[in-house]
């Protein structure tokens, strides 16, 4: 181990505790071979999506829409024209793209597909209180780049148009390093019930996943 590992390591032991008790850090080295080749479909997915944006049939709901808020005078109003367009569609895209950050996603059960850990919390529901911990001190210290990462490796995912752990494992380790940053502003009593606690739940949930795979 060189030197800059070492003041790695001991700068990060506590978000490497944390990972190695995760389920999804674990699933992602079992189904390594399928990410991979899920991560070859990549261009094939992300073109699928793209032109699924402007579908014939999203087109014909936005002016459904529109039709459905005529006047009086069996006019479209200003205002229905406002709201129902095609850039409500990209409104609609964002929210979408949003949803790939959801804490459900991490925090809870997977859905016992092949691109999400079985039946149990990807990233340990413990962690939660943590995570949004982290984030607010993360935040404070004015630090960018997380964010930043953060939201281009939802974008990948969002290009899939899939919310497979396959493109997700990237949001999944920085909810879990938010969850380190989180852990370091308890204090030390705290720390320790903490980390004893999670021994045995992570512990709990790695063998669970084992088991139901």
């Amino acid at each position: 181990m060189t030197d800059k590992m070492k003041v790695w390591f001991k700068k990060e032991r506590v978000f490497v505790y944390l990972l190695i008790f995760s389920p999804g850090f674990w699933w992602m080295i079992f189904k390594l071979p399928l990410i991979i080749k899920e991560w070859f479909n990549f261009p094939y997915l992300a073109g699928q999506k793209l032109t699924s944006v402007y579908t014939e049939e999203r087109l014909v709901a936005v002016g459904l829409m529109r039709w459905a808020n005529m006047d009086v005078q069996k006019n479209i109003t200003v205002f229905s024209k406002l709201v129902y367009n095609r850039a409500d569609i990209f409104v609609d895209e964002f929210f979408s793209y949003l949803s790939f950050f959801s804490p459900r996603l991490y925090f809870q059960s997977g859905d016992g597909s092949i691109f999400s850990p079985s039946g149990v919390d990807p990233v340990a529901m413990v962690l939660f209180p943590l995570f949004i911990l982290g984030i607010i001190n993360t935040a404070k210290k004015g630090l960018a780049l997380p964010f930043l990462i953060l939201l281009v490796s939802g974008f990948i995912a969002f290009l899939a148009g899939t919310k497979s752990f396959s493109y997700l494992w990237p949001v999944l380790i920085l909810y879990i390093w938010f969850s380190s940053r989180g852990f370091s502003g308890l204090n030390k009593n705290m720390q320790r019930i903490f980390s004893k606690l999670y021994l045995v739940y992570g512990s709990f949930l790695i063998f669970r996943m084992l088991w139901l795979n």
